[in-house]
């Protein structure tokens, strides 16, 4: 990398780590994630999707979050809140997309608490564009992260977001206006952040409404690439 003329990061942590390595600072450009949000925009309502593609009643609650199967995901802790709602009587489900490592000890977590009409890991999703169209709230729980497209994408679909405010996230989200941000860490914070929202449906409708402005506004594919296009030039 300090060989080359400009470097392009993707994300803060990104940069930190190339000018750690010894790319010099002013070769560093930060050009976070963008989305082409024509393409994820939705073209099904949420009752009509988690129906025809999941076989989920439209009453139930779907919870949804997609990315690989890995300690760093906190995927464990997200099933153990949703899990704990729905023994408290909540009439929920969750779906959990992607492949991974952790696949094996994820399903024989579920199978442990008796959770598996209610909780489903779908390996990996072909178009996840229509994933998102099924959900009712779409949930990060990473311990860790770059600077997601996961929540770009659920928030260009319109599925209102709450994600831990890890690394890049909080450059995406801002706290109860275009989606919900919590400590990472803790089963017991996510299933209080999803229960609030449950609540109130109306936020769930203002963090789908700000969300999808949010990134028309700032995260469009194409603002990204015209500086990537003045860094060519």
């Amino acid at each position: 990398l300090p060989r080359y003329e400009a470097v392009i990061c993707v994300s803060s942590t990104v940069m930190e780590q190339a000018i750690a390595g010894g790319t010099p600072a002013s070769k560093c450009v930060l050009i976070e994630n963008a989305i082409d949000h024509e393409q994820f925009a939705r073209k099904r309502e949420i009752s009509v999707a988690k129906l025809a593609d999941l076989d989920v009643p439209v009453e139930t609650f779907l919870i949804g979050s997609i990315g690989r199967l890995s300690q760093e995901k906190g995927f464990d802790l997200l099933i153990d809140a949703v899990a704990q709602l729905i023994n408290q009587g909540q009439d929920l489900q969750l779906v959990i997309a992607g492949e991974g490592p952790e696949k094996e000890n994820l399903q024989s977590q579920i199978e442990r608490i008796g959770m598996t009409e209610r909780i489903k890991l779908l390996g990996f999703c072909q178009d996840t564009r229509a994933f998102y169209e099924t959900l009712d709230l779409f949930v990060l729980s990473s311990h860790r992260e770059g600077l997601p497209n996961v929540v770009l994408e659920a928030m260009a679909v319109g599925a209102p977001v709450v994600a831990t405010a890890v690394d890049g996230v909080p450059r995406i989200i801002t706290d109860e206006h275009d989606g919900k941000l919590i400590s990472a860490g803790s089963a017991e914070t996510l299933r209080d952040a999803i229960s609030e929202l449950i609540a109130h449906p109306e936020h769930l409708a203002s963090f789908s409404q700000h969300g999808l402005n949010t990134i028309k506004e700032k995260w469009s594919f194409q603002k990204r690439m015209e500086r990537v296009a003045t860094i060519y030039s």
